[in-house]
């Protein structure tokens, strides 16, 4: 086991901490994919949330970032 990356929040902004572990940086993007669907079963695990819906807003959440960061915005949460 190796620790790719560790995250938080800090000042508005988000605070990252990343190893370049794979060979491959395409890997990040699935391993993104599945952290999406971890987070929306802690949702459901945590809060009662609907598994489902709640990875749509996930997805929903990544698009706007992605599209937000190609911008040069800040990600930004509600």
């Amino acid at each position: 086991a190796i620790e790719l990356a560790r995250l938080w929040w800090s000042n508005d902004e988000p605070v990252m901490a990343i190893k370049p572990a794979f060979d491959d940086p395409k890997a990040y993007g699935h391993m993104l994919a599945i952290a999406a669907r971890n987070v929306a079963h802690v949702y459901k695990q945590a809060k009662g949330l609907d598994e489902a819906e709640t990875y749509k807003l996930v997805l929903a959440g990544l698009k706007e970032g992605l599209a937000n960061a190609a911008g040069g915005k800040p990600a930004s949460p509600q």
